[in-house]
């Protein structure tokens, strides 16, 4: 089996993940899980990656959605043409693959959607975020829907010499204290073309992220961070009519719900009879940071004027305690 370090959690996988990076060496793990299978439900302990068989439904699951069916502690994706996945006790994920499909949309749901609903499984906040670690400062999340612009933004910190800690998915936990850290997710992130050839690289030599569309995998070893880093903002990216990027600071029950709307495949959380709990956890973190709306022009922004506001905001203001906007 592959081994494999992600969102702090020791992986063991059949497939091959270079997203994930390097392969790494956790001795025992695997003879173990090969010989004794995997273990008791939610064992924190690794996650095992493997090929098997998944059944074509789930017995009496808790909600359903086109493409997902979920109960406590199972959720199952079938995604037509791709594979079926069946993502187990917060600590398995079993890939029935499709005989045509191919390898690299089985790694894109897998590490996606089946990733962020493990996450889901162990208690782990997820939210729809990238996220950068400022030495001797912490973590700074950009949370905001799909296509708003966090990866790009993220690739644009990079370049400013900020360290990745996440793309797409941003897990938060919470130290023995109950102060909230950003867990690092896995050394690559993922760039439409027209956002690299923006920042001035070529797609060239790069691995598509699914066939037939023009996104791609970015390496980022180099540039990510690999311990947990203290919470200490929270940005909201949100399309407006403007001319210009503007900023606004959130509180109270605004931040509580701008929070909740940016949580990960949220989708599956009511089936998974996560919902007190996961508002508590964003309840916790609402009331830790301070969080600001970022205002992004609907027209055109050029992708390094975009970061210049944010970075420059951040210098004179994110890396307070708190701010008027």
């Amino acid at each position: 089996m592959h081994q494999y370090l992600a969102f702090n959690i020791k992986v063991y996988s059949e497939l091959l993940l270079p997203e994930l990076g390097a392969p790494t060496e956790f001795h025992s793990g695997a003879r173990k899980i090969k010989d004794e299978g995997v273990g008791k439900r939610h064992d924190r302990g690794y996650l095992a990656i493997r090929f098997g068989t998944v059944p074509a439904k789930l017995d009496r699951p808790h909600e359903k959605g086109v493409l997902f069916e979920v109960c406590p502690d199972h959720v199952l994706y079938k995604i037509p043409g791709v594979a079926s996945y069946l993502v187990r006790n917060g600590n398995e994920i079993v890939i029935d693959a499709a005989s045509d499909g191919s390898v690299l949309d089985v790694r894109t749901f897998l590490l996606g959607a089946c990733l962020g609903a493990l996450l889901h499984q162990r208690g782990i906040l997820t939210l729809n975020a990238s996220a950068i670690d400022i030495p001797e400062f912490g973590a700074v999340v950009f949370a905001g829907v799909s296509g708003v612009g966090k990866s790009s933004l993220l690739a644009g910190m990079l370049k400013r010499g900020y360290r990745m800690l996440a793309d797409d998915a941003c897990a938060i936990e919470w130290n023995d204290d109950r102060s909230a850290v950003v867990v690092p997710a896995f050394p690559s992130m993922r760039l439409w073309e027209d956002s690299i050839l923006s920042l001035g690289w070529s797609a060239g030599k790069l691995e598509r992220v699914r066939e037939g569309l023009s996104r791609y995998r970015i390496s980022t070893v180099d540039s990510f961070e690999v311990s947990s880093q203290p919470l200490r903002h929270i940005y909201l990216l949100v399309p407006d009519h403007i001319d210009e990027v503007g900023f606004e600071a959130v509180s109270g029950a605004r931040a509580v719900d701008a929070i909740l709307v940016q949580t990960y495949r949220k989708e599956i959380l009511a089936g998974m009879g996560e919902g007190k709990g996961h508002f508590q956890r964003v309840l916790s973190v609402a009331r830790q940071v301070p969080i600001t709306r970022i205002r992004r022009p609907h027209t055109a922004l050029e992708i390094d004027d975009f970061v210049k506001a944010v970075d420059s905001h951040l210098k004179t203001c994110g890396l307070r305690r708190s701010c008027s906007g």
